[in-house]
C-alpha cells in the first residue's frame, strides 16, 4: 500500500485512529504516575527511616495499608515510648516529580496541591483517627506534609468551590513544612518532629 493509501485510510477512520492514539497516552500516563506514586512511597519511608536513625529512642512504627480498602490512607504510623503506644495515625501520601512554588507576594512560601472535593471531605471527616496529607517532591527528595483535618478552612473553601461546580480546590502548603513524623497537636502548620517529641516527653513521664 502507497503511502498516501494509508493516509486515506487514517483519514477514513480518524475517529478510530485518535482514540487509539488517545488510550496509548492515557497508559503511558497512568504508567508515569504510578512510578511517580512508587517513588513518593520508597521517599517516605526513607524520610521516616532517618528519622529512626537518628532518634533510635523514638519509636516509629510504618505499616503500609495500600493493599486495604480504606480509601485515602497509605500507611499507618504508630509512635511508642515507655513500653506502650501514645500517638497512631494515618498518612495519604502523593508524589509529585518536582513542586512549584507559588510566585505571588502572599503566596510565595507556599506551593499548591489540586485535590478532590470528595477525597478531601472523607479525610476530613470519615477517617476516625488523624490523618496527615504528604506531598513527596521525588526530584529533590524533600516530603511535605499538612494536617487538613485540622485546617478548618477548607470547608468553606469546598462549598464555595462546590457553589461553582468545581470538583476540586488547591491545597495550599508551606515550604517550610518538610521532616514529616506526625500530625501537630493544635494546630495545622509547624515543625511536626518538634511537636512529636513533645508529646513523647509528655507521655512517657506521665
Amino acid at each position: 500500500m502507497r503511502a498516501l493509501d494509508i493516509v486515506d485510510v487514517l483519514r477514513m477512520h480518524k475517529p478510530l485512529y485518535f482514540d487509539m492514539e488517545k488510550k496509548l497516552t492515557n497508559q503511558q500516563l497512568s504508567d508515569r504516575n504510578r512510578k511517580i506514586q512508587d517513588k513518593s512511597a520508597l521517599l517516605l519511608r526513607q524520610t521516616i527511616s532517618d528519622l529512626i536513625f537518628d532518634d533510635p529512642d523514638l519509636g516509629i512504627r510504618i505499616r503500609s495499608e495500600e493493599d486495604q480498602n480504606d480509601k485515602g490512607v497509605d500507611f499507618e504510623i504508630e509512635l511508642e515510648g515507655g513500653g506502650r503506644s501514645f500517638l497512631l495515625f494515618k498518612i495519604q501520601n502523593k508524589g509529585i516529580l518536582k513542586l512549584n512554588p507559588l510566585k505571588k507576594e502572599k503566596t510565595k512560601a507556599l506551593f499548591s496541591y489540586q485535590i478532590d472535593i470528595k477525597n478531601l471531605r472523607h479525610y476530613r471527616y470519615d477517617i476516625p483517627v488523624a490523618l496527615v496529607f504528604t506531598v513527596c517532591d521525588i526530584t529533590n527528595k524533600k516530603v511535605y506534609w499538612h494536617s487538613v483535618q485540622l485546617d478548618d478552612e477548607l470547608d468553606e473553601r469546598m462549598l464555595a468551590a462546590e457553589q461553582s461546580s468545581k470538583r476540586s480546590i488547591q491545597l495550599y502548603i508551606k515550604l517550610s513544612k518538610t521532616e514529616v513524623i506526625g500530625p501537630p497537636v493544635t494546630e495545622h502548620t509547624g515543625p511536626v518532629k518538634t511537636v512529636i517529641l513533645g508529646q513523647k516527653e509528655e507521655h512517657v513521664s506521665a
